[in-house]
Formats: C-alpha cells, structure tokens, sequence
C-alpha cells in the first residue's frame, strides 16, 4: 500500500525539522567571512540558502497536499450540498445499507430537487435510495503533466 497524505506531511515535516538544525548548527560554528547590508555572511551562508530553499518547497508541498486532500473528502449532504447542475460522486444508501459510489447530479425540476444517477436513475422522495454523502470528481487522467 502506498503513502498517505499524512505520512507524506508526516516525512514533510521532519525533513523540515532536520534541515532547520542543519541551518542552527551551521550557523552557532560559522566562521565570519564579513558583513554587509544583507547581514553577516559565514562561510556556510550559502549552504544555509540552500537549506532555506529546501524547507520553503517542503512548507509548499504540505499545504497543496493539505489542499489536495480537502478536495477529496466526503461531504455529508447533512451538512453541505453540491453546487446545481455539477457532476459529483455520490454515496448511495439502501435499506439502510451503503451500496454503491457513483457519479451523479443535483438538479432542480419540475418536481424539485433530485438526485440523478449516472445510470440514469433519480432519488426523490418517493425513491428508495438515499445519498448520504458526495465528492467533487477528480481532474480527468492527461499524458501531459500540468
């Protein structure tokens, strides 16, 4: 099984722990080479930029993952619903039973709000299924790297 996003920012995080001491211990041993409007430079300044660097791209992937996994989390329709007329997948519910995920609609008609399946089935009052939760669709597969 592979990685969670929690393991990821789990990684994340003590990466960004280990080059932060990496930064300290170079700069409480750092020998100064001089000063100037930008501070003092020691002759492990432009390694501690590096690292700098590093802990910024490490902060950057924690929060779009943090932003990745949002998008992806079930929504109870109790406490939110989709947008109108927007595919989504949908948790259906049967006799109490969960029964199946599928892409779906929430749309208003004639009759009012409905539910429309992908398989072009409708969950109104009189219907027996219950969706009981939704997620936005993923981003389609592309060959060509975003």
């Amino acid at each position: 099984m592979g990685m969670t996003i929690d393991d990821c920012i789990h990684k994340l995080d003590f990466s960004i722990s280990a080059y932060q001491k990496l930064i300290d211990e170079n700069v409480s041993k750092g020998e100064v080479v001089g000063t100037g409007v930008r501070g003092t430079w020691t002759a492990s300044t432009p390694l501690n930029k590096a690292y700098s660097d590093m802990i910024e791209a490490f902060r950057t992937a924690k929060d779009a993952l943090r932003q990745m996994e949002q998008k992806q989390r079930w929504i109870k329709c109790s406490d939110n619903l989709p947008d109108m007329n927007v595919d989504i997948l949908g948790t259906i519910k049967d006799s109490g039973e969960v029964v199946k995920v599928t892409r779906m609609t929430y749309r208003l008609e004639d009759l009012g709000w409905k539910w429309v399946l992908s398989d072009d089935v409708e969950s109104n009052s009189y219907h027996p299924y219950e969706i009981i939760a939704w997620m936005p669709l993923p981003k389609p597969y592309s060959e060509v790297e975003e």
